[in-house]
């Protein structure tokens, strides 16, 4: 949960942007460069300039400040060229609503969009967008807590301009809708209203919580595309803690616009903190948020998997993933056997992508997880000397024979039974 610090003076009255910024120690090196650019950029040009979104909300909330959403009435490519061209960062169009990102050196992303007013003429569908001005633009956003913007002025930065009270939300800790109609024009909101709520341990403001429940019963959620849909469930994965979330989506009833096979109940829950855990000593290149949706995904049939994947434009890694994740009790069965050998293990287990191995263990007994453990910590790491060209070297034909010597000699190593280069040069000889 974020605390709500720097937000207020004494006076209880909200400092001004430009102070508030001076006052954070934490500030991030890129904030204060971006800013002076926009302003000598406006002091030079007709634009209006605002600061907006996400980064205004964090800003008063105290929290972090990674990237930068920009709003513009004037024209968006040429402020991102503009911009890029004082910062030193490259300059990427997304093409739809006039939309630009400017990436600076290290990474931070600064995203530039053309001021405009929206239309939705049917639910659920992608919105009709015109030119329009500051005022529209804040009028047709999700949340009130993300309809404030800050004008970028000449020499700094300008008022908070908040018409619908979104700082007052963010002080009494709220998530409000700006309309009725705003989860069936958009029922993405109802997710990104859930992710809220618990990232920055809010209240979903009553009025809000019944348009989100009447747009869930007059099952407007469907009408969103998979690819869509899946979006979303994805950013919930990857929340620091997605363990409330699909508590949330349980409790909404939202997992049915998925697949109505999908539940999340105590086991579950069960599994997602041991999973929690397991990620604790897990390499990093494990994708945590694609280990989390396995838990969900592998109740789904595998015929079910391979359509929704195409749906979801899922890459080829995450589509094998869940397969594998519908295998956890064949693999359970088969490390459970008794006096099972290294080689074993990693015959057994090196088919499989890490994530759903991290599945399996958070699934399994003790003992199908003490090797997937040792599998993903050691075995898998196992380094043998002799190559293919050392094998054509000995006058050994290429051939199939390659991988079933190399892989021999895998298993030797694994199993403790040579540790060296002269080991396996015996064993060669041997063969000859």
């Amino acid at each position: 949960m974020l605390c709500i610090r720097g937000l207020l003076k004494e006076s209880n009255r909200i400092m001004d942007p430009q102070n508030l910024i001076l006052k954070r120690r934490d500030l991030p090196h890129f904030v204060a460069p971006v800013i002076h650019a926009l302003s000598e950029i406006v002091q030079g040009s007709r634009l209006r300039v605002f600061l907006v979104g996400g980064f205004v909300r964090d800003l008063l909330l105290g929290g972090s400040l990674r990237d930068m959403d920009v709003v513009t009435e004037g024209n968006s490519g040429d402020l991102a060229r503009q911009l890029a061209g004082k910062v030193d960062g490259k300059v990427h169009s997304h093409g739809e609503f006039e939309t630009y990102a400017v990436f600076l050196a290290e990474g931070t992303r600064i995203d530039i969009a053309m001021a405009r007013r929206e239309s939705y003429l049917t639910p659920a569908a992608l919105p009709q967008v015109e030119p329009g001005t500051m005022e529209q633009d804040l009028q047709r956003r999700d949340f009130t807590i993300n309809a404030i913007a800050i004008e970028v002025q000449r020499g700094g930065l300008g008022d908070f301009m908040d018409p619908y009270q979104g700082e007052k939300d963010l002080r009494s800790k709220k998530i409000q809708a700006l309309h009725e109609k705003s989860f069936v024009e958009d029922p993405t909101r109802i997710f990104r209203a859930l992710r809220y709520q618990y990232r920055f341990g809010f209240s979903l403001e009553s009025k809000t919580a019944q348009w989100m429940e009447q747009s869930i019963q007059q099952r407007i959620p469907a009408l969103l595309s998979g690819k869509r849909l899946f979006t979303e469930l994805k950013k919930m994965a990857e929340e620091k803690d997605p363990l409330p979330l699909f508590k949330a989506l349980e409790q909404w009833k939202l997992f049915s616009f998925f697949d109505s096979s999908i539940r999340f109940g105590k086991d579950e829950t069960k599994a997602l903190r041991r999973l929690k855990e397991a990620l604790k000593w897990a390499p990093s290149e494990f994708e945590a948020s694609l280990t989390f949706l396995l838990l969900i995904l592998s109740r789904l049939s595998e015929k079910k998997i391979s359509a929704q994947c195409r749906e979801w434009s899922l890459p080829r890694r995450w589509e094998k993933a869940v397969l594998q994740s519908k295998e956890a009790t064949k693999v359970a069965r088969s490390l459970n056997r008794p006096r099972l050998k290294p080689s074993q293990v990693y015959r057994i287990l090196a088919p499989y992508e890490l994530e759903p191995l991290l599945l399996f263990d958070a699934q399994g007994e003790r003992r199908a997880s003490q090797w997937i453990q040792q599998f993903i910590c050691e075995l898998r790491k196992t380094q043998i000397h002799t190559t293919g060209e050392e094998l054509k070297r000995l006058g050994i034909p290429p051939g199939p024979s390659y991988k079933k010597i190399l892989g021999t000699l895998r298993d030797l190593t694994l199993d403790g039974k040579m540790s060296s280069p002269v080991d396996e040069e015996a064993y060669l000889k041997g063969l000859l």
